[in-house]
């Protein structure tokens, strides 16, 4: 029983990371993430290859890509614009 309650307090902790915090507010379309790419997808670069290295902040959730990789440090991407890359298409369609 103890193995079992440590499992599912460690997955919590792991769904708790990857998630939103009270402290980690994410634009649309976003998630807070303690290790996640540090060159992610992009409306104008979908396949990247990118070294294993961290960056803690904001990252699009899974079948989203940001506008334009326009990381900001200090703001840890809370300024991202996550779109589908069919909303990719459109904006490129209309510029």
């Amino acid at each position: 029983m103890k193995v079992f309650l440590l499992a599912c307090l460690m997955a919590l902790a792991v769904v708790s990371a990857k998630g939103q915090g009270l402290n980690h507010r994410c634009p649309k379309n976003a998630v807070w993430d303690q290790c996640g790419v540090d060159c992610p997808k992009t409306c104008g670069e979908q396949e990247i290859k990118c070294p294993l290295k961290c960056r803690v902040g904001c990252e699009c959730e899974e079948g989203y890509v940001q506008v334009h990789d326009n990381y900001d440090k200090k703001l840890r991407g809370r300024d991202i614009q996550c779109v589908t890359v069919k909303d990719c298409e459109l904006m490129t369609n209309i510029d």
